[in-house]
């Protein structure tokens, strides 16, 4: 059964192919982070700013990205205690765009009463795409755990935070036509460990190529070193734009 949606989260239809790309701005300079950004130039308009970003450049250089007509997505995996985030939520602007909070229901709930508006909007993390099944296994301390009993309990935790308000998922490889299938199409599907054909998954355990991921449901694409190490940064950022359009022609939705 679907989780239970919230009314208020958007719809993504019209959301053109360009605009479902998001390279990963992992960087330790603001420098360096402009330097690809002027690269990309307008083929690019969605940056992610993780840990590694913002504790070098801080929320001046989010400013100063969406100043530029650029969309962010701050991916900082928020987890406190529920005062303490919904007080970071409370203080965040609407110049950012989508904010990554720990997929614990509580977690949600604070930083849904936090948000001052309907920005930024809320994905929640259920499991990261570095870790599989052994890594659960590990963290429960138990002795066996089968496939389907670990992508059980990961959509269980999506699930969770889907009806206590978080207005969309970060999902990667198999995990994300599972959650598509069993909570519906409500709510946008953000998709990081995407490695276009011949390119390496370096620490990503569970990887899609961004036909795959667009096939399966995934509706934003998040990559990083495909496109910052590639011999022409715009041109590899093109190649993925034009196979997000092939994936949305394929499963007919509407870009616009």
């Amino acid at each position: 059964m679907p989780a239970e949606r919230c009314s208020s989260r958007p719809s993504l239809d019209g959301t053109p192919a360009a605009e479902r790309l998001i390279v990963a701005l992992d960087f330790d300079s603001e420098r360096q982070a402009l330097g690809l950004v002027d690269a990309l130039g307008d083929t690019v308009r969605f940056y992610k700013i993780g840990y590694q970003l913002f504790l070098g450049a801080g929320m001046e250089f989010v400013r100063r990205l969406s100043a530029a007509g650029k969309r962010v997505f701050l991916d900082l995996k928020i987890n406190d205690i529920s005062a303490t985030v919904e007080s970071a939520l409370a203080v965040l602007p609407a110049d950012v765009d989508f904010v990554t909070v720990n997929g614990a229901a509580p977690v949600v709930r604070a930083a849904r009463s936090g948000r001052r508006g309907a920005k930024p909007l809320l994905l929640a993390v259920p499991w990261l795409s570095s870790q599989d099944r052994g890594d659960l296994r590990d963290a429960l301390m138990w002795a066996e755990l089968d496939e389907e009993g670990y992508v059980q309990y990961v959509s269980r935790l999506a699930g969770q935070a889907l009806a206590a308000g978080s207005d969309g998922l970060i999902a990667s490889g198999d995990f994300v036509g599972r959650l598509r299938r069993e909570h519906g199409d409500g709510f946008p599907i953000v998709a990081p460990g995407i490695r276009p054909e011949g390119t390496e998954a370096a620490e990503h355990k569970n990887v899609l190529t961004p036909l795959q991921a667009i096939e399966q449901g995934a509706d934003y694409l998040v990559i990083g070193r495909p496109i910052r190490k590639a011999p022409d940064a715009a041109a590899a950022a093109r190649a993925v734009i034009a196979e997000i359009e092939q994936g949305l022609e394929r499963t007919g939705r509407n870009t616009g």
